[in-house]
C-alpha cells in the first residue's frame, strides 16, 4: 500500500510540473487553463474522484499580452481527455445543451445560460457566435487503444459530429471543426444577440462534465487535442477584439495550455491522494482562485525547429509541439 500510495503522488506531482526551457514559441498571448470540480462549486486544476462520481471541467481564457484589447474574439479547439475508461462500467460524458445543437440565438439554445446549473454544459454564452446543426454537433469521440489516429491509449475528443479522426487524420487536417468559441463584435449584431462580454481574463468559454466509471488507479489528463507527429503544423491561433467595428479579431497570437488532472485512487487511498492534491493546491499559485498545472506551449509561427525529426527523440520539444 505504501508503494501505491507513493506512485500516486509521483504522478500527481508530475502533472503539477510547469514545463519549461522549450524554444518552440511563437508570441504568446493568451493563456487557456482547465480547471475541474467535483461540486460545479469548487474549481482547482487537480481533484480526486471517485467511480461514480461526477466531475465538472471548464476552460478559462485569459489574455497576457501587452495589448489592450476590448474582449475575446474566437478560437477553436478540440478538448481532450486521457485515460478514458471504456470497459465495463465506462466514463459517461454528460450530454451537451440542447444535443450540442444550436448557439446563442437558436430555438431551442444551444449554449450554457446558467453555469451554476449542474445539468448545463456545452459552450457558454456568448461564445456560442456559430451555430452547430445536426450534422456539426457537438460530439464526444471515443478513441479506443490509438485507434482514428489518436496517440496511445483511450481518449476522448469533443469535436463536431463529423470529425471522427484525431486531429491531423482525414477530415481532421487543420482542427478546425472543433469547438467553435467566437463572439460578435459590432459588425453583424442584432437585436436577439446576447450582450458583448469585455472580460479579458479569467473568462469561461466551454464545460462539460462527465461521470468516473468503475476503473480506479488512473490519472485523467483534461487538455487538447493536437497533432503526434514531429511535422506538426501550428494549431489555430486565438483572436480578441483591438475594434468594436473590425469584421474579425485583429489582436491574434499563440496559446499557453495548463491543463488538469484527476486523480481516480484506489478506495483505500482516496484520502491520502486528496489530502496530498489540497496541500500541492495550496503550495501553487492560483489561477482565478485554483492552482495551475501542467503547462503546455502551443506555437503558431513556423517554429520548425521541433519539427525537424522525430519527437521522441526530442523530448523537451515534443509536448510544445504537440499538445496534450
Amino acid at each position: 500500500m505504501v508503494g501505491h500510495t507513493q506512485r500516486m503522488r509521483l504522478a500527481a506531482a508530475g502533472l503539477l510540473v510547469t514545463m519549461a526551457g522549450s524554444h518552440c514559441l511563437g508570441v504568446v498571448n493568451t493563456r487557456i487553463a482547465w480547471q475541474v470540480s467535483t461540486d460545479n462549486s469548487t474549481w482547482a486544476a487537480s481533484t480526486a474522484a471517485a467511480p461514480g462520481q461526477r466531475v465538472f471541467a471548464r476552460m478559462m481564457v485569459s489574455y497576457i499580452g501587452t495589448a489592450a484589447p476590448l474582449g475575446l474574439a474566437s478560437f477553436v479547439a478540440q478538448p481532450s481527455v486521457s485515460n478514458w475508461y471504456v470497459s465495463g462500467t465506462t466514463d459517461t460524458l454528460l450530454p451537451f445543451v440542447n444535443g450540442g445543437v444550436g448557439g446563442n440565438t437558436s430555438i431551442p439554445i444551444g449554449v450554457v445560460t446558467n453555469p451554476l446549473d449542474p445539468t448545463q454544459f456545452g459552450r457558454l454564452s456568448p461564445w456560442g457566435r456559430t451555430a452547430m446543426s445536426s450534422s456539426t454537433a457537438l460530439t464526444g469521440h471515443v478513441h479506443f487503444d490509438g485507434g482514428n489516429y489518436a496517440p496511445a491509449g483511450n481518449w476522448l475528443r469533443i469535436a463536431q459530429a463529423q470529425v471522427t479522426n484525431w486531429v491531423g487524420g482525414p477530415g481532421n487536417t487543420t482542427a478546425g471543426s472543433g469547438v467553435n468559441i467566437a463572439q460578435l463584435s459590432n459588425v453583424g449584431r442584432t437585436a436577439s444577440d446576447p450582450a458583448f462580454n469585455p472580460q479579458a481574463s479569467d473568462i469561461e468559454v466551454f464545460r462539460f462534465g462527465f461521470v468516473v466509471g468503475d476503473d480506479a488507479d488512473r490519472i485523467i489528463t483534461v487538455g487538447l487535442a493536437w497533432f503526434t507527429g514531429a511535422d506538426a503544423p501550428p494549431p489555430p491561433q486565438v483572436s480578441w477584439w483591438a475594434d468594436m467595428n473590425e469584421p474579425t479579431g485583429s489582436i491574434r497570437g499563440d496559446y499557453m495550455l495548463n491543463t488538469a488532472s484527476v486523480i481516480v485512487p484506489s478506495p483505500g487511498i482516496l484520502l491520502a491522494a486528496a489530502t496530498f492534491l489540497l496541500g500541492a493546491r495550496r503550495r501553487r499559485d492560483h489561477l482565478n482562485g485554483a492552482a495551475t498545472a501542467q503547462t503546455q506551449l502551443f506555437p503558431s509561427a513556423p517554429a520548425r525547429a521541433c519539427r525537424s525529426g522525430p519527437s521522441a527523440t526530442r523530448p523537451s520539444c515534443a509536448p510544445a509541439c504537440r499538445g496534450s
